[in-house]
């Protein structure tokens, strides 16, 4: 009953899964804001698991990201997308500003060639 409510707050960024670190067999925090912050102690451990698989496979792709976001697979962008709507942008290398990057650039490129954005000098006055 909570549990899907959980995980799609999850996915738009309202909740945490903080995973213990690896080898530990650590419990699975689960942070949340709000109303739901209730309904995270009645979630069961089998439901604790399954978001925690969920948050280690996200971070499975993004720890597997090639260099270039052009490589990236369409898995690989949805999942730094929702990185960005959960954690927002991190330092300047990171891949959440690389991505924003490369789609504002295929944007333009679009607009540019598309003739919709006419790139005209400023008027000396």
């Amino acid at each position: 009953m909570f549990y899907e409510r959980i995980k799609a707050a999850w996915e738009a960024g309202g909740v945490r899964v903080y995973l213990p670190p690896a080898g530990q067999g650590g419990r699975v925090t689960i942070k949340a804001k709000g109303l739901l912050s209730a309904a995270v102690p009645f979630l069961t451990r089998a439901e604790r698991e399954r978001l925690a698989g969920f948050a280690r496979r996200e971070a499975q792709l993004i720890w597997t990201l090639p260099k270039r976001v052009e490589d990236w697979s369409p898995a690989h962008r949805d999942a730094v997308r929702r990185l960005i709507r959960r954690d927002g942008l991190q330092g300047p290398d990171s891949p959440q500003r690389a991505l924003l990057k490369w789609e504002g650039e295929a944007l333009y490129r679009s607009l540019v060639t598309e003739g919709s954005l006419a790139l005209v000098p400023p008027d000396d006055q």
